[in-house]
């Protein structure tokens, strides 16, 4: 793969491009990579500091943390998923910040961390560091919108909420009935297995319901910050609409007809049984919600329901409907703009050549002249077709789960499936070449 991506770096790069849309680069500088891993190492480790603070029974809870994150960081530097952009980062720095003074917070100082991850998401990291993926912009409509998730992961940080889980795990593997039920467990062969599975149950479910209060606790905070940056205290309602989805990143919904357009080309006429989805009435819809330890998803969800956490916000604020409210200026839609490319080449950077390809198709159903999206569909068919002739297809697409998946993701990935080997070829030559 990595001839292509070669290829693509020259395509973009060229000056007779015709959109000169340049994504940030992915390559990092020897002195900025050191930099950023000496301020990583540092963060770590006074992280471990504040959690042996906490004098936890568990000793070994603070070391497999933060070894853990030092295992994740040196992963996100090796696959390339930090986001180094000057300009991006100093927009998204400067919203937390506001948000701090704003609110005449005593806190220690906050750092925002891009990530070229595709799942829309934001997370704090305890201890005043945070990871922002922009592909979640491509779901915002206003500055508002960031501003309440920046708000959220702060409150998760001053709430000290993953200081809050550690004791409360603590004290339950070290509670007489948890070492009791655990003593049990080794002293019996036969049902060892399934008295394992019960406790194990026990455990997540107990730690899902710490998780689902410190989300609704998370959510209040983050309110009472939000309002004093906010154009429209409505938009946290909104916002937190907007993660109400288990299917990769949408921003249109790809019918029968904009297959049939994008996938037509003068070397190739589109066929009607590219778009057959086979075995839609013999799935096993439930079947893909119970885990490997016979958990129902469902009920251990990370998250509570969002519909009840956007009921409580949306009481605070007097919002009556989650659709956009205010907040769009000209600079943010350019800032989205923006990050919709990136988006496009963080799919490609993560070898997410399926969602890229999804994600694509629905750019240019939105904006027909975005030809910076046209370009990366020919790579990404082109990288979809290689992988069939090499038998790794499925490293690089989903597998149909009707669960956790729109009906417009089920037929893209239906048709993806149902085309050739030479046929993905052709059209990624089309692509390249138009």
């Amino acid at each position: 793969m990595k001839k292509y991506f070669f290829v693509l770096a020259v395509s973009l790069f060229t000056a007779g491009f015709s959109q000169n849309y340049k994504p940030a680069d992915t390559t990092y500088s020897p002195v900025k990579l050191k930099t950023f891993q000496v301020f990583l190492e540092t963060s770590n480790e006074n992280l471990g500091k504040d959690l042996k603070a906490l004098n936890l029974k568990n000793k070994s809870t603070v070391s497999d943390i933060t070894s853990s994150r030092k295992k994740m960081f040196a992963e996100m530097i090796k696959e390339k998923t930090f986001f180094f952009d000057e300009p991006t980062e100093k927009y998204i720095q400067g919203l937390m910040d506001r948000i701090v003074q704003k609110n005449s917070l005593k806190i220690a100082p906050q750092k925002v961390l891009l990530s070229r991850e595709t799942s829309p998401n934001a997370l704090s990291l305890g201890d005043g560091l945070y990871i922002f993926n922009t592909s979640i912009v491509n779901k915002m409509e206003s500055e508002d919108e960031i501003s309440y998730i920046l708000s959220h992961e702060l409150s998760h940080y001053i709430l000290k909420h993953l200081q809050r889980s550690l004791v409360k795990n603590d004290e339950l593997k070290n509670s007489a009935d948890f070492k009791a039920r655990v003593k049990e467990i080794r002293k019996t062969r036969n049902t060892g297995i399934q008295k394992g599975l019960s406790l194990m149950k026990d455990y997540q479910y107990f730690d899902k319901k710490n998780s689902r209060k410190q989300e609704i606790e998370a959510d209040s905070l983050a309110f009472i910050l939000f309002k004093n940056v906010a154009k429209d205290p409505a938009n946290a309602a909104v916002a937190l609409s907007k993660l109400d989805s288990v299917s990769p990143i949408e921003i249109a919904n790809l019918q029968k007809d904009d297959y049939r357009k994008f996938f037509d080309t003068p070397s190739q006429k589109f066929k009607e049984e590219w778009l057959e989805i086979y075995g839609e009435n013999t799935y096993n819809y439930s079947k893909s919600k119970v885990n490997s330890l016979g958990i129902n998803s469902d009920s251990i969800s990370t998250h509570p329901e969002i519909t009840e956490r956007i009921a409580l916000l949306s009481k605070k604020s007097g919002a009556v409907n989650t659709q956009s409210v205010s907040g769009v200026t000209p600079e943010f839609q350019a800032f989205k703009n923006k990050m919709l490319n990136e988006t496009l080449f963080s799919y490609f950077v993560q070898k997410e050549y399926g969602r890229g390809l999804y994600f694509a198709l629905q750019v240019q159903k939105k904006d027909p002249g975005n030809e910076f999206a046209g370009k990366m569909r020919g790579f990404f068919l082109e990288n979809l077709a290689d992988a069939r002739k090499n038998h790794t297809y499925k490293r690089y697409v989903d597998d149909v789960n009707v669960q956790k998946q729109s009906d417009s993701y089920t037929r893209f990935l239906a048709v993806l499936e149902n085309l050739s080997t030479s046929e993905l070829e052709k059209l990624a030559q089309h692509y390249k070449n138009n």
